[in-house]
């Protein structure tokens, strides 16, 4: 594990990257991630290729919504990258798309992306996949709090240095966001364990009443792996499924501990 411990807020600042999105040929923007682009971005409903407000919508389905041939996607792709290199000034954030079931594997879109200059952002999945020497990004899920208990603390410790070796990762880094008990205690977990811990906090002056789910978004973007300390004897919470939706459409690494589960 690292040696040294580095905390990091995010997300914090009014302005946001260009938010760049999948959509279809036709422009509908009617899935989740691109309906978002348009009520919060300023993404243009019938403009299925370019800029538009603070997005940039990228082709990856037909005007039926049926998955684009790779090679398709990938001119899509070339055509961002060239704006983003005579964009030096902005910074680009690609959101996951065209992965996940009946689509492609992450690696394929990844490499898509290979050549974009450095003021673009990609996926942690995806960075993942560029580069086998990236840090696991582990976003902690942890809503009764439990790592406030040393020996939660030590549970996680142990899952972490089990884990580690079977990523095959050489570092692991922390991902928080939500309510600030949480965060307390992932960074006294983080402190612990000299890692480094990654913020996403909520940006209200940009987002508005949506930054709560923005920040949820952005940590699941950020995030390679999603470990989540839940009550299976209790009904699942609201924000418990939400994030547990978000992290599987988000191509993470999924794991849970069962708070009342022996070690």
């Amino acid at each position: 594990m690292a040696a040294e411990a580095s905390h990091v807020l995010s997300g914090v600042s009014a302005a946001e990257p260009i938010h760049v999105f999948g959509t279809d040929q036709a422009g509908r923007h009617d899935l989740p991630g691109a309906a978002f682009a348009v009520r919060v971005h300023g993404a243009q409903v019938g403009l299925a290729n370019g800029p538009a407000g603070n997005a940039y919508a990228v082709p990856f389905r037909d005007t039926d919504c049926r998955l684009l041939p790779l090679k398709l996607i990938s001119a899509y792709v070339k055509e961002f990258i060239q704006y983003v290199a005579a964009h030096p000034q902005d910074t680009f954030q690609v959101m996951r798309f065209a992965c996940g079931a009946n689509a492609y594997d992450d690696a394929k879109l990844a490499v898509l992306f290979a050549t974009a200059p450095n003021n673009c952002l990609l996926p942690g999945v995806w960075q993942r996949c560029l580069d086998r020497k990236l840090s696991a990004r582990v976003l902690l899920f942890d809503p009764t709090t439990r790592l406030k208990e040393p020996a939660w603390r030590e549970r996680v410790k142990r899952y972490l240095e089990l884990n580690q070796p079977l990523w095959n990762v050489p570092a692991v880094e922390l991902v928080s966001f939500g309510a600030a008990r949480s965060v307390v205690a992932n960074d006294v977990l983080a402190r612990g364990l000299g890692l480094k811990h990654r913020i996403m906090g909520a940006n209200d002056s940009y987002y508005g009443r949506d930054s709560v789910l923005a920040a949820e978004a952005k940590a699941v973007w950020y995030s390679t792996h999603f470990l989540s300390l839940c009550d299976f004897d209790q009904t699942a919470q609201p924000s418990q499924i939400r994030i547990t939706g978000t992290a599987v459409s988000g191509g993470l690494h999924m794991d849970q501990i069962d708070v009342n589960a022996d070690d």
